[in-house]
């Protein structure tokens, strides 16, 4: 896995970079799955590379994974393989459910990823006696100050 902060590299392209890398590998993998057993809705193991960059990367990433794999599945695993016409029902509803469960999870990883960063900039409170009560204070180091708005009214 490649687990690499979006800070290094040069920005959208290493991103898109590290996206087709994830959804070639996962092809790799389905195809090397399909061919060794029969198992049915592989179209499923797409939504690995979506979440991981939804993680990493945010949901426009994700989005743009989610579709690559939904392109990529048609062509080399819904029937008819290796076209992009899709004739069995079933196929094209299996298609769009992946596509709306991939775009849904991989906003829902991305709110998740960027609240545990934003939980990681919100200051620890330090609680003083003032007057015989308790009162609480924000630390004087106010590096946090603009970036996440919170509340001391409390």
């Amino acid at each position: 896995m490649l687990f690499i902060s979006p800070h290094q590299g040069s920005g959208y392209i290493f991103q898109s970079l590290v996206c087709l890398a994830l959804i070639g590998l996962t092809t790799l993998a389905l195809l090397v799955i399909d061919d060794l057993l029969s198992v049915k809705h592989l179209v499923m193991g797409y939504l690995m590379p979506a979440m991981i960059i939804a993680i990493f990367y945010g949901s426009s990433f994700a989005a743009i994974t989610s579709l690559a794999g939904g392109i990529l599945a048609t062509y080399f695993l819904l029937p008819p393989k290796f076209s992009f016409r899709l004739v069995d029902t079933l196929a094209i509803a299996e298609l769009g459910f992946f596509l709306l469960l991939a775009l849904i999870a991989s906003k829902a990883a991305a709110v998740v990823a960027r609240d545990r960063q934003v939980r990681r900039l919100q200051p620890r409170h330090i609680y003083a006696r003032h007057g015989g009560g308790v009162r609480r204070q924000a630390p004087k180091d106010t590096r946090w100050v603009g970036r996440v708005r919170t509340n001391f009214s409390r």
